[in-house]
Parts: C-alpha cells; sequence; structure tokens
C-alpha cells in the first residue's frame, strides 16, 4: 500500500514533536486541524495539503484522543480569554480601540468557530 510509508513518517514526525508540542502549536498559531496539518508536515503529492487522517489514527494509536478533545475544548476559552485582554489594553489606551474591537471581533469569531469543529 503506496501510504504506507507516509504513514509511518508522519508517525515518525508527531513522535518526535510529542503530544504537548503538537497542542501548543494547534492553541498558537493553527486555525484547526487541517491548518496544523499544514504546519506540521509536508504535502504527500505537490499542489495538495495534507489531510488529517494519519494524525487521528497516531492520536488513537498512542492513546491519546481524550487529551487532544480536551486541548480542542480548551482552545475557544483561550481565545475569549484573549479577546478580553484585548479589550482591557483597550480601554486603558483609548487610542488602541479601533483596531482592538477588530481584534476581538476575530477572536471571538474563532472561539465559536472553534466550539462547532469536531473532535
Amino acid at each position: 500500500m503506496p501510504s504506507r510509508p507516509i504513514r509511518r513518517e508522519r508517525f515518525k514526525i508527531l513522535d518526535e514533536m510529542g503530544l504537548d508540542e503538537i497542542c501548543e502549536i494547534y492553541c498558537e498559531k493553527a486555525d484547526g486541524v487541517r491548518h496544523l496539518m499544514t504546519l506540521v508536515f509536508e504535502p504527500a503529492h505537490e499542489g495538495r495539503k495534507p489531510g488529517a487522517a494519519d494524525f487521528y489514527a497516531w492520536l488513537d494509536a498512542r492513546g491519546y484522543r481524550d487529551e487532544w478533545r480536551r486541548t480542542v475544548e480548551i482552545k475557544p476559552l483561550m481565545l475569549e480569554d484573549q479577546a478580553m485582554e484585548i479589550g482591557i489594553l483597550a480601554l486603558d489606551n483609548p487610542s488602541l480601540m479601533p483596531g482592538a474591537k477588530a481584534m476581538m471581533s476575530e477572536k471571538l469569531w474563532q472561539a465559536r468557530r472553534g466550539r462547532s469543529s469536531k473532535v
């Protein structure tokens, strides 16, 4: 099966990174799981983004699915906290308010979107 070498290589990458680093990248940089995969893996084929099937297979093989589920549940709360921090900073410095409103709206939108994503 041609995908097995790719899966083995991806499992090796994930094992080297570890769940903590993967969760950190997800929470700090990724918009979602598919975006996380583009940050972690090279595409298997030219012009195609890496899928998430190998990642979920790795989670299941290592018994990390519950820990991952908690990370996915926590991310929207983190985004809401970031939005509140932006708002508090803008209250202290009114010149930041126009940009702060947009940033707060974006963080809150991401938090709402994150709650509806699949685990």
